[in-house]
């Protein structure tokens, strides 16, 4: 079997990148008698995906891989993108991107006690969201709960995200109708719930940590092509690797080994424990 040159580039690549600085999905030590507090800011930026960009003057996050390739190798297609998603995050804006994340996370998670001021020895949790450019046109949303430790050394670390199941096309984007604002604002209202839900389930051990080791696919996760010089995968046909512990109710729980400050090009949001309605799915191959 012959290679294309950027197959063979992922292939040694992706390990690489995962498993430096990686992060197993497990439950938050100590269980559902863990304290949390919400803080509103980002986590810091060795948490987030490299070449991401931060919206400015919101908890949205942005995500694109124009301008890199994996032929350029990670410090000049890195250096590409991460200009590129700087200028776009601060070219983006629109009501969709008013939404307060923050307080929407906050109302949900308040029937679980969990604080707003500052506490020694607590678990913080910054909620935001992922919003993506993707190849066919469209912004695609997913609300995250990053939750750290308070060890001063290796703490605990791990992120719960649901993957909103309407992507928002970026024609007409910034003029957007009240209808479609009202529409995206419940999802993130509902997505809002069901990580309130999912993350105290996984404090009540009602997750399993082991399960089915899948091939992942979702245009939620990788949704531009990748490839080089004229070589291109499109991106159903890029996966991830995953363990699926729970699909029952046209519903997906997924966990992911990684490296939360892994490159946008091998799917940046891949990381901790997921949520993906069914049919945002494309490949879910064991192996």
């Amino acid at each position: 079997m012959t290679l294309k040159p950027f197959a063979l580039l992922t292939l040694i690549a992706l390990p690489t990148l995962i498993d430096a600085h990686s992060f197993d999905s497990v439950p938050i030590p100590g269980g559902g008698h863990a304290p949390i507090v919400v803080d509103r800011s980002l986590p810091d930026g060795d948490m987030l995906p490299e070449q991401s960009a931060h919206v400015p003057n919101t908890n949205f996050v942005m995500l694109q891989s124009k301008g890199g390739s994996v032929l350029l190798g990670p410090l000049f297609g890195g250096l590409n993108i991460g200009a590129t998603s700087k200028k776009l995050a601060q070219q983006t804006s629109g009501q969709f991107l008013s939404t307060d994340v923050s307080g929407i996370a906050i109302h949900s998670l308040l029937r679980l006690g969990v604080g707003t001021e500052p506490r020694e020895g607590a678990y913080v949790l910054h909620p935001f969201a992922f919003i993506q450019q993707c190849d066919d046109g469209n912004f695609r949303f997913a609300l995250s709960y990053h939750v750290e430790g308070p060890e001063k050394k290796s703490p605990w670390v791990g992120r719960y995200t649901y993957h909103l199941p309407t992507p928002v096309p970026i024609s007409g984007f910034a003029d957007a109708s009240m209808d479609q604002v009202a529409h995206f604002v419940g999802e993130m209202t509902a997505g809002a719930d069901a990580l309130t839900g999912l993350m105290e389930r996984d404090m009540q051990g009602l997750i399993p940590v082991l399960g089915k080791k899948v091939k992942f696919s979702s245009l939620s996760l990788i949704c531009s092509k990748m490839g080089g010089m004229g070589i291109y995968n499109p991106p159903e046909k890029l996966f991830v690797r995953g363990t699926v512990v729970e699909d029952a109710n046209q519903q997906v729980i997924v966990r992911f080994k990684s490296n939360p400050h892994i490159t946008v090009l091998f799917g940046g949001e891949a990381f901790g424990m997921q949520l993906f309605e069914q049919e945002l799915i494309h490949q879910m191959t064991v192996y």
